[in-house]
């Protein structure tokens, strides 16, 4: 048995700051070993494969029940997140007995809708047991946060199968993997799944504007708060949100112009001579009528082809290499109106008679970051133009 002194084992509590209203709107339960000599995290403690499983809860139990103790006695309308290995939960697996959490909450009068289940689905094997344990923290209120999301074998789609109120992913897990693109496909099935997340391990303004290029409505970490024995203000964390959210909103404002300006000098050089290559070409020979165009185009313009309205490629591909362009015929006939992009900016280069550039996405033969931009040479046939502004202004991230 486990030599710890229970007196010394202290929930400690890590606000979660909700972007729209600037305020703290729940916080984390954490565990702290609080001796006269330091205060010490129960973080490696949980995680010490040589420590036996009763041991490890009975520690977090002792830091979940003071935790709803000192709960039950707050004025605040502030929700907790209280994490639970699912592993802990197999005893009660087929059992009619309650679970001593949900016990706690009768037994403390506290509301389950305060109270959020934060797990880590993926040390769980047996998704169809899982789904019936959450159901009773569902019966009783409680709203269901999967955990480390992206770590071990976490996938999409046992997450639907929990469909949970909140997905968690740590910045720290964005930053090694250097791809924030993952974060922002998370950001997308969370927006279309009804599915709040919640950005953890936050410890700078660059990964807060991660986050927010993300859609992250929720935010943890230590840029915005400590984690402590105590709640504090609502209102403790506004100043760094709003410094986030200002530097956020000149950011994208920046971008946005050079955006337009991008797309205003592409339809001022794509008008002129298009317009020449009218009076020379008939668009029955779309080859000749891109040819004409190489002399003219600078050189972030990368890429240059003809699809017809259904995105049927016409033409080769060409492609700048230092002072000529490649033809590359093997693309005649592939249809690309399966790139997200394609229907949306066809559609807008067609009803405004202009040229349309799309946002940045990484190009998958060349892998760098690319904007294409769509002009309407007539009502059928539609010139592509791939362009690389890398190292042109701006940052990586609006790229």
């Amino acid at each position: 048995m486990l030599n710890i002194d229970k007196t010394s084992i202290v929930p400690f509590f890590q606000p979660i700051v909700c972007v729209d209203t600037c305020d703290i709107f729940g916080y984390e339960v954490l565990g702290r070993y609080c001796s006269e000599a330091k205060i010490q995290s129960l973080g490696e403690f949980f995680h010490n494969p040589a420590i036996c499983f009763q041991d490890k809860v009975q520690v977090d139990r002792v830091i979940r029940f003071k935790a709803l103790e000192m709960i039950k006695e707050l004025d605040t309308q502030a929700k907790f997140f209280i994490n639970i290995q699912p592993e802990w939960l197999m005893p009660f697996a087929d059992q009619e007995k309650i679970m001593p959490t949900i016990e706690q909450l009768d037994k403390c009068n506290i509301n389950g809708e305060k109270i959020i289940i934060e797990i880590c689905e993926d040390s769980f094997t047996d998704i169809n047991i899982l789904l019936e344990l959450v159901k009773r923290y569902r019966d009783a209120g409680c709203k269901i946060a999967i955990d480390d999301v992206g770590a071990g074998f976490s996938n999409l789609e046992r997450i639907a199968v929990l469909s949970p109120d909140y997905l968690k992913i740590s910045a720290g897990f964005i930053n090694r993997s250097k791809s924030h693109h993952i974060l922002e496909s998370i950001g997308g099935f969370c927006s279309k799944s009804g599915v709040n997340l919640v950005l953890e391990e936050v410890e700078d303004i660059n990964q807060l504007q991660m986050g927010l290029d993300a859609g992250v409505r929720y935010l943890q970490g230590y840029f915005f708060a400590v984690p402590q024995p105590d709640i504090i203000e609502k209102t403790s964390c506004s100043p760094k949100v709003e410094q986030g959210l200002e530097q956020y909103w000149n950011r994208k404002q920046q971008s946005l112009q050079r955006h337009i300006q991008r797309s205003d000098s592409m339809n001022s050089l794509v008008n002129n001579i298009v317009n020449e290559a009218k009076t020379r070409y008939s668009t029955s020979s779309p080859n000749n009528y891109v040819r004409h165009l190489f002399p003219y185009l600078p050189d972030y313009c990368t890429r240059i082809y003809i699809c017809d309205h259904h995105g049927v490629q016409l033409t080769p591909n060409y492609t700048r290499n230092q002072n000529e362009w490649l033809e590359k015929p093997e693309y005649i006939g592939r249809n690309w109106c399966w790139r997200p992009y394609f229907f949306r900016l066809v559609a807008e280069a067609q009803r405004t008679g202009r040229g349309v550039l799309s946002e940045s996405y990484l190009d998958l033969e060349s892998r760098k970051s690319i904007h294409t931009f769509i002009f309407s040479v007539n009502g059928n046939l539609f010139l592509f133009i791939d362009c690389c502004y890398s190292g042109i202004g701006g940052s990586a991230l609006d790229e």
